[in-house]
């Protein structure tokens, strides 16, 4: 008999010594540490329980092409219990403490009592970020199947093609109309001009005897500067609404 030896006893090594003896391999498996389970093991140290497991695991619905192995393996089964959290991540620093809910209009509010003067960046970070907009959800559905069972070579040049319009279609929905966009742009442009406009005309006056107009000219560009931040900040804005309509209608 064929004989296997396989280092280290984490999931994948005693994943394999099951299936080499499933298969009739006489097989031996090599762990450093007095314990089996890899990055699944916790340990003490100090007072403190130190858990290194995973926090999360892929594969638990049976639609999932890794499922049958997880239960082939004794991991899942009619008699294991999967746990759905509500959150996927808590975090606590300096006596303060987010959780990332899956409901994104949850970490949407949590988020923004914990910190509203980010306001701004929080908004973006959901809306582009923080779940899979309608367009990824049908991509995935879309070529699970094929990607998984379907491999050919043939079929590559059609799926790649295929993925490029679902990819089109995504950014569309994540920015601005080209009407919108060129209304943005042409007023982005004119401050732009504007602002130039006044910082040349400082550079030509005289620092010892043009003071006032000196300081006035810098105000001009620090209005200038304003508006700008201004435009982009309801650029941003539009954008999101934009996207979220869209979801909306999807």
């Amino acid at each position: 008999m064929k004989k296997i030896v396989i280092i280290g006893s984490g999931v994948a090594g005693l994943s394999a010594g099951i299936y080499a003896r499933k298969y009739g391999f006489d097989c031996e498996i090599y762990e450093k540490n007095h314990n089996a389970g890899g990055q699944c093991v916790a340990w003490k140290r100090k007072g403190y329980t130190i858990d290194n497991c995973v926090h999360w695991m892929t594969g638990t619905s049976p639609e999932k092409e890794i499922y049958q192995t997880w239960c082939e393996v004794g991991v899942l089964g009619k008699d294991r219990e999967v746990i759905q959290n509500e959150s996927f991540l808590h975090l606590e620093y300096g006596g303060q403490s987010l959780d990332l809910w899956y409901d994104e209009e949850r970490m949407r509010k949590d988020m923004l009592a914990l910190s509203p003067e980010d306001k701004d960046a929080i908004e973006e970070f959901i809306d582009t970020v923080a779940r899979l907009n309608p367009v990824a959800v049908r991509m995935i559905a879309r070529f699970e199947k094929r990607l998984n069972k379907d491999a050919k070579l043939e079929l590559g040049a059609a799926t790649y093609r295929e993925i490029l319009a679902l990819e089109k279609e995504r950014k569309e929905r994540l920015t601005l109309s080209a009407e919108a966009a060129a209304s943005f742009e042409a007023e982005r442009k004119e401050l732009a001009f504007r602002r130039a406009e006044a910082y040349n005309f400082k550079q030509t006056l005289d620092s010892a005897r043009e003071k006032e107009q000196i300081r006035e000219a810098s105000r001009a560009i620090a209005e200038y500067d304003q508006k700008l931040k201004a435009l982009e900040k309801r650029k941003k804005a539009t954008i999101r609404e934009h996207t979220r309509s869209t979801r909306s209608d999807s």
